[in-house]
């Protein structure tokens, strides 16, 4: 969590997420989602994981949340991106 990553660098949450944004341009959970998924679309163009695969790969348990995320990201869903390449 943000919370015990900001404990471990001996800051508070706030100070964390706000130097954070302020370096890199978004929050911690945003830039985390943002390198999940650009994991997501490594492995389907390299790999011929299934879309389950690879949504567990990058640590997400649901399938469907996984689908929207990317879609919301990349623009297409995770099949028919894998489907183009």
């Amino acid at each position: 969590t943000v919370a015990s990553l900001a404990r471990q660098v001996g800051t508070n949450r706030r100070k964390l997420t706000q130097g954070f944004h302020h370096l890199y341009g978004k929050t911690p959970f945003r830039y985390l989602r943002d390198y999940r998924l650009e994991q997501a679309r490594r492995l389907l163009i390299i790999s011929d994981l299934s879309v389950t695969e690879v949504a567990g790969a990058v640590g997400y348990a649901s399938r469907n949340r996984f689908a929207t995320a990317f879609r919301q990201k990349i623009g297409l869903n995770p099949k028919a991106f894998q489907m183009q390449v």
